[in-house]
């Protein structure tokens, strides 16, 4: 029986994590986001540098006036990262 390769080319892939960007926590409709949240985002940041694990996250990126989802130039500058990170321009 031939054995199914679980990867492609039996190398197991690389994981990019991406980060909880800056929510604005003061903005009525992100309350579920407090103070409380944006200093376990800032531990969970500082883990991934500390660890060298290979992450994504901005602190100033734009968000709609929700103050939760990322504006159409946010959408474009995290497309971005991305795009370098995966095609080494990171």
């Amino acid at each position: 029986m031939k054995k199914k390769k679980k990867y492609l080319n039996n190398k197991i892939p690389e994981i990019i994590y991406i980060l909880p960007f800056n929510f604005d926590y003061k903005v009525n409709a992100s309350m579920i986001f407090d103070e409380t949240k944006e200093e376990e985002r800032i531990k969970i940041i500082k883990y991934f540098n500390d660890n060298n694990i290979k992450n994504i996250y901005f602190n100033d990126i734009e968000l709609f006036e929700d103050g939760i989802h990322l504006n159409y130039d946010g959408n474009r500058r995290l497309a971005e990262k991305v795009f370098g990170v995966i095609y080494g321009e990171f």
